[in-house]
């Protein structure tokens, strides 16, 4: 897209020399940071910024030993490295914006300190992503030193330094003009100049984040730091090309597979590179008006089903943190006024009239700067959300994914989110039939989400992991057989319908099954039916090439639930919903499922409960029949 559009002659001759270049106003420029505070929200992030700096002032910044990157390598453990890690550049972002916003050189000394400190680490790239870079040479607990290696985080950090180095320019040269000149050096080297000249990392031809996250991150980091017009030239024309791959691998409905949870390393990513090359060509590399660019980006509202809730498929927490300011951009340069609404609506906490508390986001995955900056300047501080209308019916017909409301006026009443699909999805999960229920903006049946990510999560034995397993999600375990992974385990003969009455995904779940399950037939239908009488169906078939046949359902709630002939209540903060079937077909159980791990428990409180509903029958035929009532 960008390559077809555009020359690299174009873009050589657009792309206009750095010490002209102003994609923000430098701390140095007092007026432009004084002229934010007209805005009482802007100066309660000035503030709020300046508060946590001066607690950080004297504070001793976290040690990164070699022991600790080892940790990984040893126990598979991400969470022991990352924490530091990330601690460092929250911390160095946080500084540096408060002396953006101050501008009295308080906190100059603590930000050379926190500069020393991350061109002093060995490697920029965390242990998890160490094997999977350097591959073809002998793995061990540290990184190689004779060549680096350019993961997400080390190319975040090459952002992060050379925004602080553009920004800070006078006020750290006033002190020591080597420290900037050691962030030029260590960023050209470790990330910038690899990826220009050696060309030869994975990511550059992959179709997911690590795409469009490595890319707008070392285009934002040479286009700050390289001062050659020739090299400047080819970092982008290479990077174009790079997100060219990225969008030839999307689906025409701007689907996202790996869950709204990574939208904003997707495409919100290739966002903050399209902006980069918008703003240093003067606006001349435009393509906003290319319609995948438009559909990519209305995925995030596409996915949101209401408050902090959505479309949980994939490696993706119910609860999504938007990221505000390029979701905001987002819209403003496709004209959707949806995706602005949604990012003031994460800002307020979900709630249209609410306060913006905290004042601005901070990433704490090492992002801060990066988000931070933008959102101060990017996001209207006057605007404020309105009532913006959600799509009653959203059908994403490539990615097979439906939300279906009962009404689009408001909140209230059923919402009903499933998908078809495929098991090879990007952070898969064996969930082919899965389906969502809400109840007055409540989650009442859910999709758990993942765990903390370890070694595990993206190794050979992903799949004995609980909560991405078949297991873990509402279509049927067949004669005790779960999906399997895979791309070839997908639904067949897939059909969506939406009308005023009502709007059903209808799909063949037997593909998703390996073929030991001697599955041949497993319809599904999911029907939300508005109306007097409001309900979702869940409907499904089955069929063995020969009996017996048992199967087991797993519903989870985050309710309570009781037990009845022929009914199961599920209530949930003041909610009710009750689901009935067939007694002579299926026999409830119920069970605490305590949810122990950090994100399971930031989602659900640190409990669930599931209920499995069983069938056996003799001649290997079964139907049956789930129905959903507030």
């Amino acid at each position: 897209m960008l390559q077809q559009r555009y020359t690299f002659e174009q873009v050589r001759q657009w792309l206009v020399p750095r010490a002209q270049w102003r994609p923000f106003p430098p701390a140095a420029d007092r007026e432009a940071w004084q002229g934010l505070l007209g805005h009482e929200l802007n100066r309660r992030r000035r503030d709020y910024v300046i508060g946590l700096a001066q607690g950080l002032l004297g504070q001793s910044w976290p040690a990164l030993p070699a022991t600790l990157y080892m940790d990984y390598g040893r126990t598979g453990t991400r969470a022991a490295y990352e924490r530091p890690y990330f601690e460092r550049r929250h911390r160095l972002g946080v500084l540096v914006l408060a002396e953006c916003l101050q501008g009295r050189g308080q906190f100059v000394d603590e930000i050379i300190d926190g500069l020393w400190l991350i061109t002093e680490e060995a490697s920029w790239c965390i242990p998890a992503h160490t094997h999977p870079i350097q591959l073809g040479v002998p793995q061990d607990v540290l990184p190689r030193q004779d060549r680096p290696i350019v993961d997400l985080f080390a190319s975040q950090t090459a952002m992060a330094l050379a925004e602080t180095h553009y920004l800070l320019a006078a006020e750290l040269d006033a002190v020591t003009p080597a420290i900037r000149q050691r962030v030029r050096t260590e960023t050209l080297a470790r990330v910038v100049e690899p990826v220009m000249d050696k060309a030869d990392f994975a990511w550059l031809k992959f179709i997911f984040n690590w795409n469009t996250w490595c890319s707008s991150n070392t285009l934002g980091a040479g286009l700050y730091l390289l001062d050659d017009p020739d090299r400047t030239a080819k970092l982008a024309w290479q990077l174009m090309g790079a997100t060219d791959t990225f969008l030839a691998g999307q689906l025409p409905d701007g689907g996202c597979s790996e869950g709204p949870g990574y939208w904003g390393v997707a495409p919100g990513a290739m966002l903050i590179l399209l902006e980069l090359l918008h703003s240093r060509s003067g606006g001349r590399i435009d393509v906003y008006d290319e319609p995948l660019i438009a559909e990519l980006g209305r995925y995030i509202t596409r996915a949101h089903l209401t408050g902090p809730w959505f479309v949980t498929f994939a490696d993706c927490p119910p609860r999504v943190g938007v990221r505000a300011a390029v979701t905001y951009q987002y819209g403003r340069r496709i004209g959707d006024r949806g995706m602005q609404e949604l990012a003031l609506l994460g800002q307020r906490g979900w709630d249209p009239a609410g306060a913006i508390d905290p004042p601005i986001q901070a990433d704490r995955n090492g992002g801060s700067l990066t988000h931070m900056l933008r959102e101060l300047f990017w996001v209207d501080p006057a605007d404020e959300p309105g009532q913006a209308t959600p799509q009653r019916d959203v059908w994403l017909a490539d990615l097979q994914v439906m939300v279906a409301r009962q009404s689009a006026a408001d909140s209230g009443g059923l919402l009903l989110a499933a998908k078809a699909g495929h098991n090879g999805e990007h952070h898969n999960h064996n969930d082919v039939g899965q389906f969502i229920l809400l109840l007055d903006g409540e989650p009442m049946v859910v999709d758990v989400g993942v765990e903390t990510y370890t070694a595990k999560t993206f190794g050979p034995n992903r799949y004995d992991i609980w909560c991405i397993r078949g297991s873990a999600h509402n279509a049927p375990v067949v004669n005790g057989h779960e999906q399997a992974p895979g791309r070839e385990h997908q639904a067949r003969d897939v059909q969506h319908t939406a009308d005023e009455s009502a709007a059903e995904l209808r799909m063949d779940l037997s593909g998703a099954y390996p073929q030991a399950a001697g599955i041949e037939s497993l319809r599904r239908s999911i029907r939300l039916e508005r109306g007097a009488q409001p309900a979702v169906v869940v409907r499904d078939e089955i069929a063995l090439a020969q009996g017996p046949l048992s199967a087991e359902l797993h519903l989870f709630t985050p309710g309570t639930v009781e037990l009845a002939e022929g009914v199961v209540r599920l209530s949930h903060k003041g909610r009710t919903l009750v689901l009935r079937y067939d007694p002579a077909t299926l026999s409830p159980a119920v069970r605490d499922w305590p949810c122990d791990d950090p994100r399971m428990q930031a989602a659900w409180n640190g409990q669930l409960t599931r209920i499995t509903l069983s069938l056996r029958r003799d001649d290997g035929q079964a139907d049956y029949e789930l129905r959903f009532e507030p």
